[in-house]
């Protein structure tokens, strides 16, 4: 695959005497991300040197085209400004205690990590035999533990996964109103059931849309095993509107007919404070644009120590 992404920059780059404009109208129509997206997904086991040089090899010289460097700047400054603010990130990483009962948010390296998944976190032992003894983590350590192998492998390091995290975050800050409208109209019937976020990063720019946990199940997010599915529904139901379920999906990967990686990145909040806003905001109104939703959403009183983190 790489082989054929270098022979397509060779031919824009030398065929006809070397002409930018075939250069030019590529990277406009998302050249750069279709390199990326067959180098991911169908070489898992590729380098990323190896992705480098083929940048650096055939794209280098045309920088010294001035019309040609803004459109490939233009292509990746957004998420290069949030690599840079996550380098430079001062507050430390925060997480939440998975006995939902609890949901303490606090710092991660203050958190107990779960030996068996390393992925669930407690506050305390207290927390955590509670979990395993009640919430139902004794049936499904092992379940997590695969889904946590099949995200964060070899081919996709602990800092890419972190990252992913970090991003999403930020993407869900910058739309956080216009998702809740949307999972509001989502979940018309029952403003209290759980919703499911899908941030697609699949095609460039993020995609967020909103399903149903049951709608989620039934379409093409079913990548994971239906008791996993069905685990984390009985933890958002616990959460009492504290837990969300989020779903990234990458341009990598290739499992049970879905293109792409796909992480599940729960929201978790102090406060039901989205959730109870949802449902007064529905009883008031059946439908809401997003601008009248923008000024009744401005005037709701946020409660003292409101937090949300992914």
């Amino acid at each position: 695959m790489l082989l054929d992404a270098r022979q397509i920059l060779y031919f824009l780059l030398v065929h006809d005497g070397g002409d930018d404009k075939n250069l030019l109208s590529a990277l406009q129509n998302g050249l750069l991300l279709a390199i990326i997206r067959c180098a991911r997904r169908h070489l898992p086991d590729e380098t990323p040197s190896s992705l480098d040089l083929l940048l650096l090899e055939f794209l280098a010289p045309a920088t010294v085209y001035y019309h040609l460097l803004d459109v490939m700047w233009n292509a990746y400054q957004d998420r290069h400004d949030l690599k840079v603010a996550y380098e430079q990130r001062t507050t430390s990483a925060k997480g939440a205690c998975d006995n939902v009962n609890c949901n303490k948010i606090a710092l991660k390296a203050t958190l107990r990590r779960c030996s068996g998944c390393r992925t669930f976190l407690y506050c305390s032992p207290t927390c955590q035999e509670s979990d395993w003894k009640t919430g139902g983590h004794r049936e499904m350590c092992a379940m997590h533990k695969l889904v946590r192998r099949s995200t964060c492998d070899e081919s996709f390091p602990s800092r890419d996964c972190a990252f992913i995290r970090f991003l999403l975050h930020e993407d869900y800050l910058a739309a956080r109103r216009k998702i809740i409208l949307d999972t509001m109209t989502t979940l018309h019937a029952n403003p209290r059931m759980g919703s499911v976020i899908l941030f697609d990063y699949r095609d460039g720019p993020v995609s967020i849309t909103p399903y149903t946990l049951r709608g989620a199940m039934e379409k093409t997010l079913l990548v994971f095993d239906f008791d996993v599915w069905l685990d984390w529904s009985k933890r958002v139901g616990a959460s009492v509107g504290k837990v969300q379920l989020h779903i990234a999906a990458l341009p990598t990967g290739f499992r049970r007919g879905f293109e792409g990686r796909v992480f599940i990145i729960p929201l978790r909040a102090t406060t039901e404070f989205i959730t109870l806003t949802i449902v007064g905001m529905k009883e008031k109104r059946a439908e809401w644009t997003l601008s009248e939703f923008n000024e009744e959403f401005g005037r709701a009183k946020v409660p003292k120590g409101h937090i949300e983190i992914h």
